[in-house]
């Protein structure tokens, strides 16, 4: 039995801790054909030295696209009826089946469950319309896998335990948009849910993605304590000078009126002396 996903709401997070403006792709790649490009199932451009949080759900679904003229891309594309895969661990399976009006002028094809799984986390759609189709399994109404065209009785198996990856883009993509090896090779890297992933790097010598380790983060800077102004220092010693120097000119003036004074009044005639 593999491991299944725990219940909840699961995320991965995303650090920019460059001075730059990137684009980071999640995805995953089908592990039939590894070799082919993956889709670009979410693309999150984290603010600078801040972070994204993407919110991974649990709800999956299946359908399928098709045209009457593919060659004729003006003609408006059909798509069959969108199916819920109940229990993601257990898997699922579903065919692709013609139907038509009872009067046999419109027909086209319509998707079902079958009771038969292909296994844990198995996703099988197997094509019994007279034309191909394109496959889609979505996670949260987002393609997870690339579109694949189905031949009629043709099948396709998608695993959704597959993992997720995440690469720095070096132009900006949207959810959708097919990935090239050449601009994902470089800084891909395998994730899995709860984890935190610091961007690094520049554009000159490469990005690089790395993991943070579970209960650590960047240690935030404290505030420098503000000195106190130098003109509030002077000025308090100032006041303290002044507070001193009234109680000194009274002591010395109280020594004055204290101390007694040896006058002799004058007499009449000549001015006299103090013995």
């Amino acid at each position: 039995m593999r491991s299944s996903v725990s219940a909840g709401r699961s995320r991965i997070t995303v650090v920019n801790g460059t001075r730059y403006a990137v684009w980071v792709a999640m995805y995953k790649r089908t592990p039939l054909c590894t070799d082919e490009p993956p889709i670009a199932w979410q693309v999150v451009s984290p603010p600078l030295h801040g972070k994204t949080t993407i919110f991974i759900p649990r709800d999956y679904q299946v359908c399928a696209r098709y045209s009457f003229e593919p060659e004729n891309p003006r003609r408006s594309v059909n798509q069959t009826n969108v199916l819920q895969v109940p229990h993601a661990p257990a898997g699922a399976g579903f065919v692709i089946e013609g139907v038509s009006s009872p009067d046999r002028r419109a027909w086209g094809a319509v998707l079902t469950r079958v009771a038969e799984s292909p296994g844990w986390y198995r996703i099988r759609v197997v094509n019994h319309f007279m034309i191909g189709v394109w496959s889609h399994v979505r996670q949260g109404g987002q393609d997870i896998f690339r579109p694949r065209l189905l031949p009629p009785m043709a099948a396709l198996t998608e695993d959704l335990d597959s993992p997720f990856y995440l690469a720095v883009l070096p132009l900006p993509r949207v959810a959708g948009d097919l990935l090239q090896d050449s601009e994902i090779v470089m800084t891909e890297i395998v994730v899995k849910e709860g984890e935190t992933v610091k961007i690094q790097g520049g554009p000159n010598k490469g990005f690089k993605l790395s993991k943070i380790p579970a209960g650590s983060s960047a240690p935030e800077k404290k505030p420098k304590a503000q000195a106190k102004p130098k003109v509030e220092i002077k000025v308090r010693e100032v006041v303290k000078k002044a507070s001193k120097e009234p109680a000194r000119r009274r002591r010395e003036r109280e020594k004055t009126t204290k101390a007694p004074s040896r006058l002799i009044p004058p007499s009449s005639g000549e001015p006299q002396t103090s013995a």
